[in-house]
Formats: C-alpha cells, sequence, structure tokens
C-alpha cells in the first residue's frame, strides 16, 4: 500500500516521492521534500531547528541561512510564505509546525475526469459558510435561452463572492458540474462546501420562473426553496431576493449587514445585462475570434447603457489582454483602456472589472505599485474572485516575489479546483516559477499551458527561456519554433521591451535563456 496523505489541494507521496497540487507535480529538491513530509508527520508538535538539523542532514553543520533557505523552499512549494504561514508556522524561538488539516490517502482514489480536467483531491471544508452554486437548468423551450440560465447563475455566484465572510467556490469549477447528477455528499467532499444552491430557469413569452433551492451537502437536508413568477423585466430582482435569502439563512446577521452594504443596483437595460453575459462566455474561450466577438458585445452592451461599469471595465481587461497576445497595438489599447477605466471607476469605484483592467494596465506599463493597488483593492471588493487572486499572483510575479505570488495563485486553484480554464494557472504559475530561477518548474508548468491554449505566446516564451537556463536546448529550441509560428516579431529587444518583469534582472534573464535556445535579432 502506498503511503500518501493529503492537505490543502496537494498530495504528498512518501514511497514515489512526489508531491502533486490536484495531478500537476510540483518540482523540490530531496531536502526539502524531506523537511515538508517530516513537518506533516510531526505536525502535532513544534520541530525545533535541531530537530530539522538531526534528521535532514543527519547531524552535519547547517548554516541558518541554509535551513531558512530549505524552509522557504518548502512554503514555495505548497504556495504558503513567511507572511502569511497558512501551513508552515513560526514558532518564536522554538521551531516550525506544520498547521494544515492533513487527511490519510493511502487508499484514496481521485478520479480522473474524461474531460482531462485536473483531478481534484478531497478538500477540508473551509472554515467558514461555503457554498457552490450549481448552474441552474434551463427549463425554456428554447435552447438558445441558454445564456439566460448561465447569467443568473453568473450573478448570484458574483454577489456572493463580495462577501468576505463567506466562501464561494468560483464558477468556471461549478460549470463543469452542468448537466450532471449531484452526490450532495461527494460534491461537498470534492470541494470543501457545506451548501449547494441549485435552481431552473423557464421562460415563456415575457413571463420568467425561477426555483431555487438551498441544501446542505453532508445530509442533503433542505433549508430553503422558493419559487418566483415574475416578469422578465423584474429578473434582476428575483436575482437579488434568492441571494439575500441565501445570505439570510446562514448568516442572518453578519452576512445579510455585510451584504446590505456591498449590494450595488444592476444596468437597468435587460439588453445590456444579456449582451454582458454573451461577451463573458466569448471572452472565456480566450482565442483571437471570440475575444473580439466579446469586443462587439460589449460595444452593444453599452450602446443600451453607456454608464454600464461592469462593461467598461471589461472592455478595457479585454483590449489589454488582446495586446499581451499580439492580436493589438498595445499603445493604441492603453490610450483607449485608460479612458474606459476612469469612465468605470466614476460610475461605479466598487465594481471589480475596472480594478482587474487597471492592474493590467500596471504589467502593460512596468507600473507594479499601480498593479498591486488595483488587484489588492480587487480582492478586498471579491475575496472570493478567481481572477483577482490569479492576477494579483502576476503582480507579485512580476514585481520579484515570487513566494508571494504563488501563496495568491494557489488561492485562486483552491477557490476553483476544477477550472474548466486551467491554462491561467499554469501560466501565472510559470511566470512565478521563472521569476524565483525555478526553471525545471517553469518549464513543466509553460509547456502545461501552451498545451491546454496552444495559440498563446507567453506559455512558449516562458517555456522556452526556462529550457535555455535548463540546457535542454532541444526542447528549447522547439518552443522557440513555435513561439515564432505565431509571433514573428519575436526578437531579444522585443522581449526586453514588452516582458510585464519590472526587474532589469528578471527581464534580462527572460532573454538570456532564449538567446541560448537560439533566438537572435
Amino acid at each position: 500500500m502506498r503511503l500518501r496523505v493529503q492537505f490543502d489541494c496537494f498530495t504528498l507521496d512518501m514511497d514515489r516521492r512526489e508531491l502533486k497540487n490536484g495531478s500537476v507535480l510540483i518540482a523540490t529538491q530531496p531536502q526539502v521534500f524531506d523537511l515538508l513530509a517530516y513537518l506533516i508527520a510531526n505536525r502535532d508538535r513544534v520541530v525545533s531547528k535541531d530537530d530539522l538539523i538531526a534528521v535532514i542532514w543527519g547531524g552535519r553543520i547547517v548554516s541558518d541561512s541554509t535551513l531558512v533557505s530549505r524552509i522557504n523552499a518548502a512554503r514555495r512549494a505548497i504556495g504558503d510564505n513567511g507572511e502569511e504561514q497558512r501551513l508552515i508556522r513560526t514558532v518564536s524561538r522554538k521551531g516550525i509546525r506544520f498547521v494544515g488539516t492533513v487527511q490519510d490517502a493511502s487508499d484514496s482514489r481521485v478520479s480522473s475526469q474524461a474531460d482531462g480536467l485536473t483531478p481534484i483531491p478531497p478538500n477540508a471544508p473551509f472554515d467558514r459558510p461555503s457554498i457552490a452554486v450549481l448552474p441552474f437548468a434551463n427549463l425554456s423551450r428554447d435552447a438558445g435561452q441558454r445564456f439566460f440560465a448561465d447569467g443568473i447563475t453568473e450573478d448570484i455566484t458574483s454577489a456572493l463572492c463580495r462577501l468576505k465572510n463567506f466562501l464561494v467556490i468560483a464558477r468556471n469549477t461549478m460549470s463543469t458540474y452542468e448537466g450532471q447528477q449531484i452526490d450532495l455528499r461527494r460534491l461537498g467532499h470534492e470541494l470543501g462546501v457545506r451548501y449547494v444552491l441549485e435552481g431552473s430557469v423557464r421562460m415563456t413569452g415575457d413571463d420568467i420562473r425561477v426555483t431555487a433551492q438551498l441544501l446542505e451537502t453532508e445530509g442533503g437536508n433542505h433549508l430553503w426553496a422558493e419559487r418566483y413568477d415574475r416578469k422578465l423585466e423584474h429578473v434582476f430582482a428575483i436575482q437579488d431576493d434568492i441571494t439575500t435569502s441565501i445570505v439570510g439563512r446562514l448568516g442572518p446577521e453578519l452576512l445579510a449587514a455585510e451584504y446590505a452594504r456591498v449590494s450595488r443596483k444592476p444596468t437597468h437595460s435587460l439588453d445590456a445585462w444579456e449582451c454582458v453575459i454573451r461577451a463573458l462566455h466569448h471572452s472565456s474561450q480566450q482565442s483571437e475570434s471570440a475575444s473580439r466577438k466579446a469586443l462587439e458585445f460589449l460595444d452593444r452592451a453599452l450602446d443600451h447603457d453607456g454608464e454600464y461599469a461592469q462593461a467598461l471595465g471589461m472592455k478595457a481587461w479585454l483590449l489589454i489582454f488582446r495586446a499581451f497576445q499580439g492580436w493589438e497595438d498595445m499603445a493604441e489599447v492603453l490610450i483607449q483602456a485608460k479612458s474606459l477605466i476612469a469612465h468605470a471607476l466614476a460610475v461605479d469605484n466598487d465594481e471589480l472589472w475596472p480594478h482587474l483592467a487597471q492592474g493590467m494596465v500596471g504589467y502593460a506599463t512596468r507600473d507594479n505599485e499601480l498593479s498591486m493597488v488595483a488587484l489588492t483593492r480587487a480582492v478586498e471588493l471579491s475575496p472570493n474572485s478567481v481572477n483577482a487572486h490569479g492576477l494579483l499572483g502576476n503582480a507579485h510575479a512580476f514585481g520579484g516575489r515570487s513566494a508571494e505570488a504563488l501563496a495568491s495563485i494557489h488561492r485562486a486553484m483552491r477557490l476553483s479546483p476544477r477550472d474548466t480554464y486551467l491554462s491561467d494557472f499554469e501560466l501565472y504559475q510559470a511566470f512565478a516559477y521563472f521569476q524565483g530561477a525555478e526553471y525545471g518548474a517553469g518549464l513543466k508548468f509553460a509547456r502545461q499551458a501552451h498545451r491546454l491554449r496552444p495559440g498563446h505566446a507567453y506559455p512558449l516564451l516562458l517555456g522556452a527561456s526556462c529550457a535555455g537556463h535548463l540546457g535542454d536546448l532541444g526542447i528549447g529550441a522547439s518552443l522557440l519554433l513555435d513561439l515564432r509560428a505565431i509571433m514573428p516579431v519575436v526578437s531579444p529587444a522585443w522581449v526586453e521591451a514588452t516582458s510585464p518583469y519590472v526587474r532589469s534582472e528578471d527581464r534580462a534573464r527572460l532573454v538570456e535563456g532564449l538567446v541560448r535556445v537560439g533566438l537572435r535579432q
């Protein structure tokens, strides 16, 4: 029998000496693996410096700097850091202790999904009220009204995400359960949530019926159920009623008061809202044609309602995303994006998307302070936003803080363990590992991001550079060839000029790795 333990979203396999995040192998040095395994095995006590030296180094003399570097490496491997100390805690003048919740997984079988998504290890329940919103079923005769059910699901999830004392599984993860028969107990075990909201939408002409019910995952108990028969024009009121009922049922005082404070009035144009929901669908595909289609829908939304802050912010974000892919001119895009962001923030400073877009402006201009302020604000506004945590991780990486980057990225992955856009997480980790000069891990995640999203430049660019630093010239040259095919203008000067890494030494390493595998002016 193989000895394995699980904690957070990680699995530590003692026999194979492997650390995995989901199904993704995390590169660890032998001493770092041994240190982590020892801390987990002795998690019921504080482990002293002498304990570590005796077990990990066999009693040999070891400098304090070496010991600290190994502890920091162990923290980075599991998405922790010395400031947060979420899993490995320092006890002043005593030593360190592993404080994460650990499960014996020696006999567990984590099912793999046929669609290629990362398998999910069982997760310990969150320590706060936690919920998963299943995709609302479309019961309308017209299958084309699927977007309407998706829109209601999206808005309810987004409203719950804004609560600081509530934890919400991301919409991208929940979309993978669409159309499936759900075992509530298994769902709660997989995602670590206590409650599930499910419902349906039926439209007939101008009439709409929405049903919703709130269930406990452990016992399947019905906590609340309601049916809403309204005119289509009142759909926003239905969404607000459902969200208020959930919050009131799970946290009558604290959460209800908080929701009343952060809830926002939606756009008054149903047509504009429909366009934004369709834009979200297209932008999530991240291809050139789909993102262009998303921009068309956002323009239509703004034609209906020029003060729609979410549409303004999304358009700014999407324009900069397209420029980073080489599909738009960055200088022209920045002028337009800055104007859109200023307009959106003037309309609603508490809307998430303009702050996400502002973070992207910081990437493009190498203004790390701007990115950090904007994306920290985004996390404050929506503590469960996967986008906010992931993009904040990038800001840390670009600013030279790989450990903090990985902590933010792994937080996003915890909130969305089955994310259908896993390539984003893989790319973000590649950015972070490259910055930390962990080229083996950087190459691994860059190649996985490329496999999942083959038309994008940055996974190839990062992967080729990491391969150059590792001396894997064959792999690097192959990745560089693919990069040139989608971005013919790539050169050392172009990489230096466009890379979002703020520190000159990070950009120099990026160029150096590419030159080693054959990049020339």
